[in-house]
């Protein structure tokens, strides 16, 4: 069973994801990272099920785990999940903001 690959930005961004909602209700950022990891492993083992996100950066695909779009790549046997964003945000700006993968 593939796992998922988690990166540091990725790990911050649902630090901050699970920090911010746990302020109001610590319920609530435990189900987040429950439906994150649930559907991360899911896509770990069928890779191409995410929706491709090319218009974004060649290569790229999503998942959500509501409110949160979390943006990975196939790597080999694995998915990478480079960031985890709230769907409010402008998607495509931060996206295209990150450094190209290492080839």
């Amino acid at each position: 069973m593939n796992e998922p690959v988690i990166s540091r930005e990725a790990l911050a961004d649902l630090d901050e994801a699970w920090e911010y909602l746990a302020r109001r209700n610590p319920n609530t950022a435990d189900r987040l990272l429950d439906r994150f990891f649930a559907a991360a492993r899911m896509h770990a083992q069928f890779p191409l099920m995410g929706p491709s996100r090319d218009d974004i950066s060649p290569g790229l695909r999503c998942f959500t785990a509501r409110p949160y779009v979390a943006f990975y790549r196939v790597e080999g046997e694995n998915i990478v999940v480079l960031r985890v964003l709230h769907g409010r945000r402008d998607l495509k700006r931060v996206m295209r903001s990150q450094p190209d993968p290492p080839s």
